[in-house]
């Protein structure tokens, strides 16, 4: 103990670097060093019986533990009671210090990593102290919203807790008061005495009401962005207790359900009021909509929150209908409590989805919810947008993407194009299984039908008895189906029919042209004239299936010199049409004046085609306006995805085609990134205001476009420019740009991009404070952009660029800086990432003996470059 500790430091360094191996079990990773010998032991025991000795060697005990908890985690059995208990003293003694502010535990990004991975390790020592733990948790529930010095460090903790990773002991241990927490801080509780917000004249404005504030659901720093199966503990609560589970998530939805409905959005989304009948002859009213039954698929605007939960539900009820029992008891009483106790058809719609996946599982229980016609309706839609499902990379959570994917893409989703419609007829047929029953309900539904011919024609397409068998063919077996409508459908479907020839004839176009686009096949122009014909004759109905930009992209790729002037025209001035279409309607959305105006499935192609516009330039379509079309592409309002695509394709096809025009274009949208930075600054003009402004910009994009000077480099910052055109302008400029002007933007972008990430996010709004201006998703991109800079640019520039992206961390005292673990992150991804992109270049580039020696040179200048620095930085992205 004498000298601080020096003698003891040096034993658990050494136990850190000689008693650790790798483990040859297939269970464990082989990637990871797991402690080994009764050293381990020894010491734990020795260091809790000497906390008060041994303050001075804090984070060398701090690593120490991390490097135990891999045994913990993976090598469970291997471990005593004895050096667990150690353990737990040790973190919890940590923990409370972190709790009480110590300056021990200051803000570094080291040190928030540690308090971290000390919560979690908390959370895992669950079982050994429970007690303790619980009164600790509800400590920490009481500091939120207190603004003391231990708010910081408590919200952290009941965030972790209320999340979906590394806190199974915790919820299997503690799961009453996990709910009790969640109900208290995911619930908004409005106070009894708000306080007045009087402007200077005596009076405020009423306070926006928006979608965000219909669930009932506080507005906090718990982030349930993108919405996931383990944003929350609802997942491995069902799997550890999936009755009070059940409880709450029976309560939870049904408190957001009455708060949506008590909302004035529940009036505009028409949400319906439904009395579903249960089997024991009992009724439940439920309310819902197709905001609500799509809720679980994240297809419509709810709450992530609320979407969260269903996912995770859904998820562990497809693992319960999986199971092949006799008697499915539980998957049956969970349905039962849902029918009988919710109040929500956001709860119904998962039920409806599971049913779809195992049917058999659910016998007679799923018969409430096939007796509403809503029901059938809803899933139809939902069938429909099932393409629009996504899956958004999770900053704090990457594993959460790949696996959303695969949810998303469960045969079940889109096997039956119109949902439980389609589904239930499959279900009579291959199954035969609740026949009486489901005859009992297609003939209440033909006796409450009314004059709804189209509910008629859809319970007609449900009902088998309704179907007669017709040979194809007799010496394979093979028959169809057909269904036999009753005359007045009959006669209905025969008008509608021939009402919607024009639709069927655009939809086999469509998709004719979809496969040639694609390279599935061919197609020869007098194919392609039959079509222009459709398309374009004025006496054929312009319909939503048709695909004009598809046709007249094929035309100018494939056909350009066997076109007539007309049809030139036609091609040019449909991209161009709906281009603007495009640009109006995503500047505007708030607006439904311009929708489906243009087919949507052709808006990513449309702004991926302008390259063939200036092909006929001066001809048919004037340059200079044709320039400010495109530069208000570039500042229009995109949805990320579109934005990264169409960046790909601006780099790949456009620049190498046009070169010259896309500089032009970068630098205009620089400059650009100034005039928004200082003129948009308020975003609630008046209808007058608004115009003067529009026509500022206007002035403003035409003089910029006749200019060809590129603004100062050393001028550039994100105080002065909007960043999010700065950055959109960087991902612009081709990987393998040889121009300086861009070389040199490159690297004074990557220099504010990681200064940037040294800042915090604030949601202030205020534009006097200094926060971060780089979001999430846009570091993904940068990743991925640099890494290609590095490997397809000039050599000498690339070195450059790695000095740029190494010197936040070698040439400082990285570890005082607060709040870079995404600064760091961003870099060794960019290099981690670029050994990949090289790996791929090996397999799909000719020229592998170019790129193998410009790697590995790059690979020789960031070695030296860390060994010179002495740090120990970068070392693992070297090997």
């Amino acid at each position: 103990m004498e000298n601080n500790c020096v003698f003891l430091n040096r034993c658990i360094l050494l136990i850190r670097t000689t008693c650790r191996e790798y483990s040859f079990n297939k269970e464990n990773s082989k990637d990871i060093l797991f402690p080994v010998g009764s050293c381990w032991e020894e010491m734990l025991c020795f260091l809790s019986s000497n906390i008060s000795e041994i303050e001075s060697i804090r984070k060398s005990i701090s690593n120490f533990l991390l490097d135990w908890e891999y045994k913990f985690i993976f090598q469970f059995k291997l471990c005593s009671i004895k050096e667990i208990e150690a353990a737990n003293i040790l973190v919890f003694h940590y923990v409370n210090e972190m709790y009480d502010g110590s300056d021990h535990w200051g803000y570094s990004s080291k040190n928030d990593y540690q308090k971290k991975a000390f919560v979690y390790m908390l959370f895992g020592f669950a079982p050994f102290c429970k007690e303790d733990l619980k009164i600790f948790l509800e400590q920490c529930s009481l500091n939120i919203d207190k603004y003391e010095n231990r708010e910081g460090f408590s919200r952290l903790v009941i965030e972790k807790a209320l999340g979906g990773v590394r806190n199974n002991s915790l919820i299997k241990e503690l799961p009453d008061t996990l709910v009790q927490i969640a109900n208290k801080h995911w619930k908004y509780i409005p106070p009894k005495n708000p306080p007045k917000n009087d402007g200077p004249f005596g009076f405020s404005f009423p306070k926006r009401k928006e979608r965000e504030d219909a669930w009932g659901i506080t507005k906090t720093r718990f982030d349930f962005f993108p919405s996931g199966i383990y944003k929350t503990f609802v997942y491995n609560l069902l799997k550890h207790h999936p009755n009070k589970a059940v409880v709450f998530i029976c309560d939870f939805t049904n408190y957001i359900t009455s708060s949506y409905k008590d909302s004035e959005f529940s009036i505009k989304d028409e949400l319906k009021e439904i009395k579903i009948i249960l089997n024991n002859g009992n009724e439940n009213i439920i309310y819902g909509n197709e905001h609500l039954w799509n809720a679980y698929r994240g297809t419509t605007v709810t709450h992530y929150l609320l979407e969260s939960i269903l996912i995770s539900l859904e998820k562990y009820l497809l693992e319960v209908a999986r199971v092949e029992v006799i008697e499915n008891k539980l998957l049956k009483s969970i349905t039962t409590y849902f029918l009988e106790n919710s109040n929500s058809v956001a709860i119904i719609s998962v039920l409806t989805s599971v049913f779809i996946a195992y049917a058999k599982a659910f016998e007679n229980t799923i018969l409430p919810i096939l007796r509403v016609k809503e029901f059938y309706e809803w899933d139809t839609h939902r069938a429909t947008r099932e393409h629009s499902a996504t899956a958004i990379y999770d900053q704090r959570i990457p594993s959460a993407q790949k696996e959303k994917g695969e949810f998303n893409r469960l045969p079940h989703r889109t096997k039956y194009l119109r949902g439980l419609r389609e589904f239930i007829l499959h279900y009579q047929i291959n199954s035969g299984l609740l026949s009486k029953e489901l005859l009992t309900i297609f003939n209440d539904f033909y006796e409450n039908c009314g004059n709804d011919i189209f509910w008629e024609k859809a319970i007609t397409e449900m009902d088998i008895r309704r179907y007669k068998a017709s040979i194809v063919d007799k010496e394979k077996g093979v028959f169809q189906l057909e269904v036999n409508y009753p005359e007045p459908i009959y006669n209905a479907v025969e008008t509608f029919t021939k009402k919607n020839e024009n639709d069927s004839l655009s939809l086999q176009y469509s998709h004719s042209l979809r496969q040639v686009k694609e390279k599935k096949s061919e197609m020869s122009f007098n194919e392609w004239q039959t079509i222009f014909k459709h398309f374009s004759s004025e006496e054929t109905e312009n319909t939503m299936w048709d695909s004009p930009v598809t046709l007249s992209v094929l035309g100018l790729e494939l056909y350009h010199k066997k076109l007539s002037e007309v049809q030139k025209k036609y091609c040019i001035n449909t991209i161009i049409n709906t281009l603007e279409q495009i640009i109006t309607e995503v500047n505007d959305r708030d607006s439904f004046r311009n929708l489906n105006r243009y087919n949507v499935l052709e808006k990513q192609l449309t702004i991926e085609s302008i390259h063939l516009l200036y092909r006929f330039k001066e001809v048919i379509v004037d340059e200079k306006e044709l320039d400010l079309l495109i530069m208000y592409l570039l500042i229009s309002n995109l949805a990320d995805h579109e934005i990264r695509d169409f960046q790909k394709y601006f780099r790949n096809i456009f620049s190498k085609e046009l070169p010259e025009k896309a500089q032009k274009l970068i630098v205009a949208l620089i400059k650009y990134a100034k005039f928004y930075y200082e003129n948009n600054v308020n975003h609630y003009r008046n209808q007058q205001e608004t115009k003067k402004y529009k026509e500022k910009e206007l002035e403003f994009i035409e003089s910029i476009l006749t200019e060809s000077s590129f603004p100062k480099t050393s001028s550039l910052s994100f105080e002065s420019y909007e960043p999010h055109f700065l950055n959109n302008s960087l991902l612009l400029i081709a990987s393998n740009t040889n121009s300086e002007l861009f070389q040199n933007y490159i690297l004074k972008m990557s220099e504010l991009i990681l200064e940037d990430l040294k800042l915090e996010d604030d949601y202030s709004y205020s534009r006097s404070r200094r926060s971060r201006k780089t979001n999430h998703t846009v570091l993904i991109v940068l990743r991925f952009y640099f890494n290609e800079v590095l490997l397809f640019n000039d050599i000498n520039f690339s070195k450059s660029l790695i000095d740029k992206l190494c010197d936040p961390i070698l040439n400082n005292d990285f570890n005082n800086i607060h709040s870079v673990k995404d600064l760091y992150e961003l870099i060794i991804g960019i290099f981690n990432t670029a050994v990949t992109r090289f790996d791929d270049l090996i397999n799909e580039d000719n020229d592998v003996e170019r790129y193998r020696n410009h790697f590995w040179e790059l690979w020789k200048y960031l070695f030296n470059k860390v060994k010179k620095s002495g740090n120990s930085f970068f070392v693992k992205e070297l090997l």
